[in-house]
């Protein structure tokens, strides 16, 4: 089992697009990719060349599931194929299981999908060393900050409307607004969540997140600080 070690925001992001119910599935075939390869470079970078894995979350066992493999170059470059066969031990889930789905409309709402993840690897270890996460490289908490994931979903499905929710994190007081725009496509889609709105009034933050499927700026791919 292996213990990511994420903030706040992004495990959240985990908890509202899946749940932790398992369901047999079979091993589903993607048919129309909507993207089909990574390329990027991974901005802070400096450990050498690596081996890079794309895996899979079982949200059941917590377990990451090999799904393609390509490496890292000196200098952070990567290129990762996303081929088309899910593995057939993975357990996927109902995307929307954790939604405020009585505030949404969403369509095909038995759609399930599973989140993808981009772990590096020394070469002589068979787990993973280190996590990649993908941000704007506008700083977190800023307006226009986001945060960017890949979900694979197994069918077509469109989820959209607006929720707000309430929460206390640190002596904080949150009022978050969430809106969704998501229109998934047989196979892999981004998911990104964007701050577009915040008000920090002593304890009292009042903040407005963007759920959609398209990104308004430049990313950059950051490994994470802590070995997993």
């Amino acid at each position: 089992m292996i213990s990511f070690k994420k903030n706040i925001f992004f495990s959240f992001i985990i908890i509202l697009l899946l749940n932790s119910c398992k369901d047999e599935v079979n091993s589903p075939i993607v048919e129309d990719n909507n993207i089909t390869a990574i390329q990027d470079t991974i901005d802070n970078w400096s450990l050498g060349s690596k081996l890079l894995k794309f895996g899979l979350i079982d949200n059941i066992t917590n377990e990451v599931y090999e799904y393609t493999m390509s490496s890292i170059d000196p200098n952070g470059v990567f290129n990762i194929s996303l081929r088309n066969i899910i593995p057939s031990n993975l357990t996927l889930v109902r995307v929307i299981q954790n939604l405020p789905v009585s505030y949404l409309a969403v369509s095909n709402p038995n759609v399930k999908g599973a989140l993808g993840e981009l772990l590096i690897f020394n070469p002589d270890t068979s787990k993973p060393s280190w996590l990649s996460l993908c941000y704007s490289k506008i700083n977190r908490d800023s307006i226009g900050s986001y945060t960017l994931d890949y979900l694979y979903v197994e069918d077509d499905m469109d989820i959209t409307g607006t929720f707000t929710g309430y929460s206390t994190i640190n002596g904080k007081n949150y009022q978050s607004i969430f809106g969704y725009d998501l229109h998934y496509k047989k196979g892999w889609n981004k998911i990104v969540v964007t701050l577009v709105e915040r008000v920090e009034n002593g304890n009292n933050i009042n903040e407005k997140y963007i759920f959609n499927n398209s990104e308004d700026g430049e990313s950059q791919w950051l490994y994470w600080f802590i070995k997993i």
